[in-house]
């Protein structure tokens, strides 16, 4: 059994977190944050509690703040009649690195009651690693 769980801990890593501050980091960060201030009509930041980079996609989720770092309420921006739906101000999203290497969001979702991307790899060609899924 030891055996076993050191070749476990040898195995590589199947993707990369970017590091806070980095400049790829903010990348992804300024890219998603277009559509998502679209839908909600406000200015967000993002509290990032995953971000998984397997190029050239990264997945990424977490919860969405305002300017004063707190968490935004959905009550007051476009989605506020959809909100008592909704699990709270959560996101996740989906990336991809294109041409002249800029990021493009592929898809994402705001306050997601259930496992909104479960099918993101299939639909979009991702690897499922990045989402969280073993298989």
């Amino acid at each position: 059994m030891l055996a076993l769980s050191a070749i476990l801990v040898l195995q590589k890593p199947q993707y990369t977190t970017p590091a806070a501050g980095t400049k790829l980091r903010a990348a992804i960060l300024d890219t998603l944050r277009k559509p998502i201030e679209k839908d909600l009509g406000v200015k967000v930041k993002f509290r990032v509690d995953i971000m998984r980079l397997k190029e050239p996609w990264v997945f990424v989720g977490g919860l969405l703040l305002d300017q004063k770092n707190k968490e935004i309420d959905l009550l007051k921006t476009k989605l506020k009649k959809d909100a008592e739906y909704m699990d709270g101000p959560s996101y996740y999203a989906l990336l991809k690195r294109g041409a002249k290497n800029t990021w493009k969001t592929t898809a994402f979702v705001i306050g997601p009651t259930d496992v909104a991307f479960d099918d993101w790899d299939t639909r979009y060609g991702c690897p499922r690693v990045i989402l969280g899924f073993r298989r």
